[in-house]
């Protein structure tokens, strides 16, 4: 087994790939057998110095679940996890990338308690600087995987009270939701919104900018609630229009085509908050 790990790692990718190839086949042919010996020496060789060795020991993994039954994820998803998981948040892209790899053939093999082991947690590690990028990362890596997995991550980075890193979270992640996005406009704009309306609260400059990167990521699917989203929040003189604003200018400014022409006509409206957000907002 010491052999195929350090293949793994081999410069050459005819080499890796069939490294990796040679796990799958073991386990078709032998399953059970070689399983519950492999796997906890996969889970030692992902706490290796050498990024390659982790990358390939996370595309030797995604060989061993392809061939696995779906009984055997379930019965060792245990040990199947662990490594995933951390190799999520490595701080190396190229890893990263193999765990997403991995975990999308786990998530397709019926394992669908995998999100709900691994996204809680990566959840947590959004409250620590430390652990931020790395959650954040993890986090992006699932959704690549499975844009769906954004419906449950965004009511709970909405829950009060509200940080500064789930707004900071929900902005990055936005643009990796794809069509999940769209139905969780309102409730991200409305709190973002009228977060960034108060300009004494030290969470205002992270929620503008999370307002500012979802309303970018809708996309055209998302531009009528958007719309829709705003006009509500510009008529809210008294909480949410300082930062609506604020925003339409920030959007309107980096904007072209459709989506410049959709906001176009809310500019009037801009126009009578404007002494609210200081300066005015610039014409679109």
């Amino acid at each position: 087994m010491a052999e195929v790990i350090n293949a793994l790692a081999d410069p050459a990718e005819d080499r890796r790939t069939a490294a990796a190839r040679c796990l799958g086949e073991l386990v078709r042919k032998m399953g059970e057998r070689v399983l519950h010996r492999m796997l906890p020496i996969m889970r030692e060789s992902m706490a290796s110095d050498s990024a390659s060795t982790r990358q390939g020991v996370c595309a030797g993994l995604r060989e061993v679940l392809e061939a696995a039954t779906r009984h055997q994820l379930g019965e060792h998803l245990p040990d199947i996890l662990p490594p995933i998981q951390a190799a999520l948040c490595d701080s190396d892209p190229s890893v990263r990338e193999a765990a997403g790899a991995a975990f999308g053939v786990l998530f397709r093999g019926g394992a669908h308690s995998a999100v709900d082991g691994v996204v809680p947690s990566l959840l947590a590690g959004l409250d620590s600087e430390a652990h931020y990028s790395a959650s954040v990362e993890g986090l992006r890596v699932i959704m690549g995987v499975r844009p769906a997995t954004f419906n449950g991550v965004a009511p709970k980075l909405l829950r009060p009270p509200v940080t500064s890193s789930s707004l900071r979270a929900l902005g990055e992640l936005a643009g990796v939701a794809g069509p999940a996005l769209p139905s969780h406009l309102p409730a991200i704009l409305s709190t973002c919104l009228a977060i960034a309306s108060k300009p004494n609260d030290h969470r205002a400059p992270a929620a503008e900018e999370a307002a500012l990167r979802v309303a970018q990521a809708a996309g055209e699917e998302g531009l009528p609630s958007l719309v829709e989203e705003l006009g509500r929040a510009l008529e809210d003189a008294s909480g949410r229009a300082p930062g609506a604003a604020a925003l339409v200018a920030g959007y309107c400014r980096a904007a072209t085509g459709d989506r410049r022409e959709g906001l176009q006509g809310h500019v009037d409206g801009l126009m009578t908050v404007g002494g609210t957000v200081g300066g005015g907002v610039p014409a679109a």
